[in-house]
């Protein structure tokens, strides 16, 4: 789609430009999907629109108007805009429509992205809401916030959202930005990395040893991030309280943050909890397993193992350990620095279920290169308790590569720096720690597709990670069968949870998400149904 330009108000030649690019992308394949969009824009409450416009979206590459596109909103003065996108099929409006309240900032050239997503058709969202990838959120986005406009944002994503959107001309992914990683869940908004505002406080960790997190503290409002899962809240003095819905299930996190650190528990409605531990500047992470034995005082030693995930900032190293139901951290300082590396004494302590006594003692960590490697010990009642971990920042989530430096060959194209087979129909499995989830497809025909069954009903698992690559299982159909497919994950090691997404795609460009958590034990997600015509 061609750049166009909305003059709200005239702008004098020698004024700094006051505008908001306009993104426009979706998910959904022209014609097939849609072929026609509307835009409306007002200004703000007045419900009376200045700019009605249309475009028809035929979905050819050589045709003028292809999204993902863009258009400008220029004025001089910070006022209001209603924004309205309605996406439209042979004339008649689907029951998809985007709405948005964006303030022009003085002097400044912003850039939102809008998405009409298949995840949103026949939803409908009340209170100042409106759908954004198959969620209810908020019409107003704070104006510091948006990012400054670079032309490449229109074409890019700049960060990894719940959807993945498309070129109509070609159906083919939009590409990633070399960076994408770098931004965290909470600060992603359609496929948009978003800026921190100023005086607002940014923290970076982990939680319960396996998912990424982070959270924003501005002013009295608080956001967080855990995994594909976030939410937003409230904040006070130096403590904040954010629900997060994961799995269905609302966690309340509460916490408090100070100066560079940052603490959270949420206690799910099952009882048990998760831990988070963020640091406010840019942390490095290690990742890894741990063993410990708890020797009672009568009868035989108990011995667990688990993750662990450990984040050096400035000068403090802290993590956390996790194994069902065991929930702990670890806080320590440099003590110091000879050849044989740098040496951590730390102080550990159990915060998982009310039930457990309370356990605590000390640690001891030795960072040499990339390998942090420590043990710890201590008391829970009568018990002693003893034991060994290693981590490293390999067995972290992989550092993805967008376009796979080019190695991928017909019939295949570039999912999180892996090449995987696409046919007429793919499933494709991502999860956020180094362990072993596996990818089921049953098909129409009963027939289920693993790690245990690689061909069946036309189906072929042609990426099988256990943990150690890019945390990624792919299973496609070069002709499926029309019918109902059950789609699901598996933790097969079970010795710690996990953070995953199902991505399933056609080459039409039809793309259906679903995300979950598994917890640390050898349980399958919810069985997911994809309906393919």
């Amino acid at each position: 789609m061609r750049r166009g330009i909305l003059a709200l108000v005239l702008v004098a030649a020698c004024q700094p430009r006051t505008e908001i690019l306009l993104g426009i992308a979706t998910d959904l394949r022209a014609p097939q999907g849609m072929d026609e969009i509307q835009l409306e824009v007002s200004r703000g409450g007045t419900g009376v629109p200045q700019l009605s416009l249309s475009w028809t979206i035929p979905g050819i590459p050589s045709a003028q108007y292809t999204l993902p596109g863009s258009y400008g909103l220029i004025g001089d003065e910070t006022i209001p805009i209603d924004v309205s996108l309605i996406a439209l099929k042979g004339g008649v409006p689907l029951d998809l429509k985007r709405e948005a309240k964006l303030t022009l900032v003085e002097g400044q050239t912003l850039f939102y992205r809008m998405g009409l997503t298949r995840a949103c058709i026949g939803m409908e969202c009340t209170g100042g809401q409106t759908c954004v990838e198959g969620r209810c959120e908020g019409l107003e986005l704070d104006p510091d916030k948006l990012p400054d406009y670079r032309p490449e944002q229109v074409t890019t994503l700049t960060c990894e959202s719940l959807v993945r959107y498309i070129n109509t001309g070609t159906g083919e992914p939009m590409p990633y930005s070399e960076d994408f990683a770098d931004c965290p869940y909470i600060l992603c908004a359609e496929g948009t990395c978003l800026d921190v505002p100023p005086d607002a406080q940014l923290f970076r960790g982990v939680c319960n040893a396996v998912s990424s997190f982070a959270l924003l503290i501005d002013g009295a409002e608080a956001g967080a991030s855990m995994g594909f899962f976030r939410g937003t809240g409230t904040a006070t003095g130096n403590s904040f309280e954010i629900p997060i819905t994961i799995n269905g299930m609302v966690v309340n996190f509460t916490g408090t943050f100070l100066g560079d650190r940052a603490y959270a528990l949420g206690i799910s409605p099952d009882g048990s909890s998760i831990r988070c531990d963020a640091y406010a500047g840019t942390p490095q992470r290690y990742c890894g397993t741990f063993t410990r034995t708890s020797t009672p005082m009568f009868g035989a030693p108990i011995e667990i193992s688990g993750r662990v995930a450990f984040v050096r900032g400035g000068d403090v190293m802290f993590g956390q350990y996790a194994s069902d139901p065991l929930v702990g951290s670890f806080d320590g300082w440099p003590t110091v620095q000879s050849a044989a590396g740098e040496m951590f004494s730390m102080f550990w302590r159990n915060e998982a279920r009310a039930s457990l006594a309370a356990e605590s003692g000390t640690a001891y960590a030795t960072l040499q290169g990339d390998k942090l490697t420590g043990g710890w010990d201590g008391t829970s009642g009568t018990n002693q308790i003893a034991g060994f971990f290693e981590a490293d920042p390999s067995r972290c989530r992989a550092t993805t590569l967008p376009n796979c430096s080019g190695a991928c060959t017909a019939g295949q194209t570039c999912f999180n720096g892996v090449c995987v087979g696409t046919g007429q129909l793919r499933f494709t499995l991502e999860w956020d720690t180094g362990t072993d989830i596996d990818l089921h497809v049953q098909t129409p025909a009963g027939d289920v597709i693993s790690w245990m069954n690689r061909n069946a009903g036309g189906g072929t698992l042609d990426v099988d990670d256990q943990g150690a690559g890019h945390l990624v299982e792919n299973i496609y159909f070069a002709s499926p069968m029309p019918g109902a497919y059950m789609v699901w994950a598996n933790n097969y090691d079970g010795n710690t949870a996990a953070t995953f997404k199902i991505t399933v795609a056609t080459p039409a460009g039809d793309v259906t998400t679903f995300a979950g958590m598994l917890p640390a034990s050898h349980q399958a997600s919810p069985h997911q149904t994809y309906s393919h015509p």
